[in-house]
């Protein structure tokens, strides 16, 4: 890359451990989180190995970290894995799989909610 946001992932990952990132599961390898900054959405995505509770060590795994605009325009896509930028790939793997835990005790947090809701 041109460019290194390596800082900016190592921020969002601090942030992700804080539980101040409210990531959503979008299927069993893709993660959304979305923001809005001056009036402008943004959305972050990271797409990873399916986490189906086995470990993934020994596998190839490639993560792809995109931002755009709510209007679509790609603003980055970075991808890793052992070939390609394979720098990225520690810290993607550890953002991936912290979010997408989070992202379960969410939903399960959200359903007991509405279960108990129905009295």
């Amino acid at each position: 890359m041109d460019f290194s946001i390596k800082p900016q992932i190592e921020k969002l990952l601090a942030k992700t451990k804080e539980g101040k990132i409210s990531w959503m599961q979008v299927n069993k390898n893709t993660i959304r989180w979305t923001s809005t900054i001056d009036n402008e959405l943004y959305i972050i995505t990271i797409q990873g190995p399916a986490l189906l509770g086995i470990s993934t060590t020994g596998a190839i795994d490639q993560f792809i970290f995109t931002i755009q605009s709510g209007s679509g325009e790609l603003l980055l896509q970075l991808q890793s894995n052992a070939m390609t930028n394979p720098e990225f790939q520690p810290l993607l793997k550890e953002l991936f799989q912290i979010a997408f835990s989070n992202s379960r005790n969410k939903t399960a947090s959200v359903l007991d909610k509405l279960i108990d809701n129905l009295g």
